[in-house]
């Protein structure tokens, strides 16, 4: 997997190749988590052509950093625990500059985001908070999956 600076070239082909339809607000919000925030894009090196995942961190001024991600699931096929990992070891090298922590919000009802949100090594707080540790949470479940 190759991790790269997500820019706004990249969260476009993500959408095209994803079909991803999103609302013009909230296109406009990614638009700028991608130029202002902390973003990167993970490609399989074999297919540069669209990412497999987008993802980032949104620094609030006064509380606690979140994360936002979006992974292709169908297309990264076997390969999603790579992607996971590639992820994680973002995380895991941005994290001390996050000294409130990082946070996930991700609906209880969203399968694939609860899933993908414990690989990437966060803990379910309850309801859609998620939270960041650097223990190595998630790294049993990638190993087995």
């Amino acid at each position: 997997m190759l991790t790269l600076s997500c820019t706004p070239a990249d969260l476009v082909a993500y959408l095209v190749t994803t079909k991803l339809t999103v609302p013009p607000v909230r296109y406009a919000r990614l638009l700028v988590q991608v130029t202002a925030g902390d973003a990167w894009a993970v490609y399989d090196v074999s297919d540069p052509s669209s990412p497999l995942a987008v993802a980032g961190l949104y620094a609030w001024p006064d509380r606690e950093t979140e994360a936002w991600f979006m992974a292709d699931a169908p297309r990264a096929g076997g390969t999603m625990p790579a992607v996971l990992i590639a992820l994680r070891r973002v995380l895991r090298a941005e994290a001390p500059r996050h000294e409130r922590g990082i946070l996930a919000r991700v609906a209880p009802s969203n399968r694939a985001g609860t899933t993908i949100a414990r690989y990437m090594g966060f803990a379910h707080e309850g309801g859609e908070i998620w939270r960041f540790g650097r223990d190595g949470a998630g790294e049993r479940d990638l190993r087995r999956g």
